[in-house]
């Protein structure tokens, strides 16, 4: 991603997260499916699913990932 070599340049130190790229459905979806995960609600599959179809949807919505 050039904007994110852009700021490592400036701070060669800085952790690269989730939030920065995606939008906040996609973050909430990846929060959501990991609680899921780890109470056992939901598989491995089943929140990677979830992930994509969020993201289908903003896609189909007009979403472009810069």
């Amino acid at each position: 991603d050039p904007l994110f070599a852009q700021v490592q340049k400036l701070a060669p130190d800085i952790a690269l997260y989730l939030n920065w790229l995606w939008p906040p459905e996609v973050d909430q979806a990846f929060a959501e499916g990991i609680a899921a995960g780890v109470a056992g609600t939901k598989t491995a599959l089943q929140v990677a699913q979830s992930i994509q179809s969020v993201f289908d949807g903003l896609v189909a919505k007009g979403y472009k990932f810069a």
